[in-house]
C-alpha cells in the first residue's frame, strides 16, 4: 500500500510512522493548550483570592494583653502592700520591744514594792505582743490566701485563653482545609475548563 502526498510517496510503514508522529504532535499541542488554559484559570483565581479579616483576633489579643497587664499590676500592688504591712508590723514589734526594754529598765530602777506592778505590766505587754503576733500571723495567712487566689485566677485565665487559642487554631486549620478542598475541586472540575 502506497500513498502520495505533495509529490512524496509513502509506503505502509512510513505512512504509519507519519500518522503516529502527526497524532503525537497534535496531542502534545492540545496538552500544552490545556495546560496553559488551566494555568491562566488558576492564576486568575489566585489573583482574586482575598485573605480573611483576622483583625478581631488582633483586637481580642490586645484586650487579653490589657487584662494580663491589669492582673499583673494588681498582683504587684498586693505584693507591695504585703511588704509594706510586714514592714509596718515589724516596726511596731521592734518599737514595742524597745518600749518594753525601756520600761523594764525603768521598772528595775524602782524599789521592790513596785515588783507587783511590774509583773502586771509585763503580763499586759506579753498579751499585747501575743495579740500583735497573732494579728501578724493572721495577716500573713490572708496574704498567702490572696496569693493563692491570684494564682488561681491567673491559672483559670490561662486555661481559658489556651482553650480559645486552641479553638482559633482549629478553626483556622478547618478554614485552610476547606479552602484547599475548594481550590482542588475548582481545579479538577471539568466545568471550569
Amino acid at each position: 500500500m502506497q500513498a502520495e502526498f505533495a509529490g512524496v510517496k509513502f509506503s505502509g510503514g512510513r505512512l504509519f510512522i507519519f500518522l503516529t508522529a502527526l497524532s503525537t504532535l497534535a496531542g502534545g499541542a492540545w496538552t500544552a493548550f490545556e495546560g496553559i488554559k488551566r494555568y491562566q484559570s488558576m492564576e486568575a483565581k489566585i489573583a482574586g483570592f482575598v485573605s480573611p479579616d483576622l483583625s478581631h483576633i488582633d483586637n481580642h489579643m490586645t484586650m487579653v494583653e490589657g487584662t494580663l497587664a491589669i492582673v499583673e499590676t494588681e498582683f504587684k500592688a498586693l505584693k507591695a502592700e504585703d511588704q509594706l504591712m510586714n514592714e509596718l508590723i515589724r516596726e511596731q514589734v521592734n518599737s514595742m520591744k524597745e518600749v518594753i526594754g525601756r520600761v523594764q529598765t525603768d521598772i528595775h530602777d524602782l524599789n521592790t514594792d513596785m515588783r507587783t506592778s511590774i509583773s502586771d505590766l509585763n503580763n499586759r505587754l506579753d498579751k499585747a505582743l501575743t495579740k500583735q503576733s497573732s494579728n501578724l500571723d493572721k495577716q500573713e495567712q490572708r496574704n498567702r490566701d490572696n496569693i493563692e487566689d491570684v494564682r488561681t485566677v491567673i491559672a483559670s485565665f490561662e486555661t481559658r485563653m489556651d482553650s480559645k487559642v486552641d479553638r482559633l487554631d482549629s478553626t483556622i486549620d478547618n478554614l485552610e482545609s476547606k479552602l484547599k478542598d475548594l481550590i482542588q475541586k475548582a481545579l479538577t472540575n471539568p466545568l471550569n475548563n
